[in-house]
C-alpha cells in the first residue's frame, strides 16, 4: 500500500499525474456502467467508486483485492508499471555500480601482487600464500 500511496503523489513520463493513470486504468478494464460495476465488483458504495473512476483515488486494500481477483495481474502491472520500470532501472544502476567496484578492486589487487613480485593471487585464495617449498 506504500507503493500506491507514494505513487499517488507522482508523474509517470507521459506527465500524467498517478490519480489519472489510476482512473484511465480502471476505466479500461471496467468501460460500461464503470462505477455499478466496480461496487458490485469490490462491494464498494457507489459513491466510493466513483471516487476511483472521476478522481482517481486509490481503493482500499480489500477491494484492491477484490478487484486483483476479478482482472489478474495484468490490472496490477497497469497500475504499477511505471513504479516497476522505475526500481529495474535503480537495480540495473545498482549491477552496473557494483560490477564497476568489483572490477575495479580486482585490478587493485592484481597490481598489489605484481608490486609484491609475488606470482597471481587468485581470487578469493584465503590463507597460507607462501610457496610449497617454504613451508
Amino acid at each position: 500500500m506504500e507503493l500506491a500511496m507514494r505513487q499517488s503523489s507522482q508523474k509517470n513520463p507521459d506527465g500524467m499525474e498517478a490519480d489519472e493513470v489510476t482512473r484511465d486504468v480502471l476505466r479500461t478494464y471496467v468501460p460500461q456502467g464503470t462505477q455499478k460495476r466496480l461496487a458490485r465488483l469490490t462491494g464498494a458504495k457507489l459513491s466510493t467508486t466513483e471516487g476511483w473512476v472521476q478522481k482517481g483515488s486509490w481503493p482500499q486494500r480489500k477491494h484492491l483485492g477484490a478487484l486483483v481477483r476479478e482482472f489478474g495481474a495484468d490490472l496490477l502491472l497497469a497500475l504499477f508499471a511505471q513504479e516497476i520500470e522505475d526500481h529495474e532501472a535503480r537495480l540495473d544502476r545498482d549491477i552496473a555500480r557494483l560490477e564497476a567496484q568489483k572490477a575495479a578492486s580486482e585490478a587493485r589487487r592484481k597490481a598489489a601482487a605484481r608490486r609484491q613480485g609475488m606470482a597471481q593471487i587468485p581470487s578469493g585464495t584465503q590463507g597460507d600464500l607462501r610457496p610449497d617449498n617454504d613451508r
